[in-house]
């Protein structure tokens, strides 16, 4: 008893124990630390206290208690107030004691991310403004082979070399814009401008433009519709935003690409299905990446999650992550599949 009481009272994160009407039981010192109220100045209050307002109390309560009395564990983020009115950030676990009864009490365990926060926020705003100031010089490597290209004294192999740069240039630019829609995305802010866009021919696009880091692995490809090979005037209409589905289909490919063996081969299997997220009867088009190797174990959790990769040169972590993002911002979802020893298959729901 005295061993555990010690680690309590020691530990490096606030814990408290609440019990009926959300009434503080038990608190240990790093907790109050983290707020600046002593423990007989929390006992037997409401962790209204600890909120900053009272709605934000209130939907805390009806959000994440209901899913404690369906799960065994909770993690979230989520904003408090400390005696001085300051409002900080913290990592919050909770457990309940009984998911039968939760007025037996919760215990939650509360760890202060102010500090990495405020980095997340600086490193944004950093990025934002790199992505601002490269467009400048992108301008000049769109609009100056534009001008040499007037001229009649170009020959035919000069003309081909200044339009790869131009098409570079607008690639490179799509490219910035996106990562400034990516933003967006993240903060709920970012509207589709949805469109009528063949699904097959967008598939088609992403594996020419792929072709030679394919060629140089001896990769192929096997495009499928309902596991039969596409007539070459076989169409897949979908819903969506050209631009950002083919970053999406871009990423995912090319990775499915650099993690596959030499002579390896990538099926991408398309079905539809109805139902799903968003209501019964909506009609869906199922992709299926699929492609030899393995998603190494210890990241397959965190797969989707922002600036994970492992194994890559380059890479940034953020190819699967933009393209779970993508697919979400189309009311769409992606998994991971990893039940078929020696392949990976990432699945692609999208409204069709």
């Amino acid at each position: 008893h005295r061993e555990l009481e010690a680690i309590f009272e020691n530990s490096l994160v606030g814990v408290l124990l609440v019990r009926e009407d959300r009434r503080i039981i038990r608190v240990n010192t790093r907790l109050t630390e983290m707020f600046g109220y002593s423990s007989a100045e929390l006992m037997g209050r409401t962790t209204r206290i600890l909120h900053v307002t009272d709605e934000l109390f209130d939907s805390f309560g009806k959000a994440f208690y209901n899913t404690l009395a369906k799960q065994d564990l909770m993690h979230l983020e989520h904003e408090f107030r400390r005696k001085d009115g300051q409002v900080f950030w913290c990592q919050v676990s909770g457990r309940a004691l009984s998911k039968k009864d939760l007025g037996k009490g919760v215990i939650w365990v509360l760890d202060d991310i102010s500090e990495r926060k405020k980095v997340e926020a600086m490193k944004e705003d950093i990025d934002r403004i790199s992505r601002h100031d490269l467009k400048g010089p992108l301008n000049a490597v769109i609009n100056l082979p534009q001008l040499v290209l007037t001229g009649d004294n170009l020959s035919p192999e000069q003309r081909k070399h200044l339009k790869s740069i131009q098409e570079a240039g607008y690639r490179m630019l799509n490219l910035v814009n996106l990562t400034l829609d990516l933003y967006r995305m993240e903060t709920g802010s970012y509207t589709v401008a949805e469109d009528h866009i063949d699904g097959l021919a967008l598939w088609r696009k992403v594996v020419s433009e792929h072709r030679r880091p394919a060629m140089d692995k001896g990769v192929q490809v096997d495009l499928r519709i309902q596991g039969q090979i596409p007539e070459p005037s076989a169409t897949i209409p979908i819903q969506g935003e050209q631009l950002l589905l083919h970053s999406m289909l871009s990423n995912l490919y090319a990775n499915a690409v650099e993690a596959s063996p030499d002579k390896g081969v990538i099926r991408v299997d398309m079905d539809w299905e109805s139902g799903g997220e968003v209501g019964a009867g909506k009609e869906w088009l199922v992709m299926a990446i699929t492609n030899q190797g393995e998603v190494p174990p210890d990241i397959r959790d965190r797969l989707f999650d922002k600036y994970v990769t492992q194994g890559k040169k380059a890479g940034t972590g953020l190819g699967t992550y933009s393209a779970r993002l993508i697919a979400r911002t189309h009311q769409g979802g992606m998994s991971l599949d990893c039940s078929t020893q020696g392949s990976t298959t990432i699945r692609v729901r999208l409204p069709a």
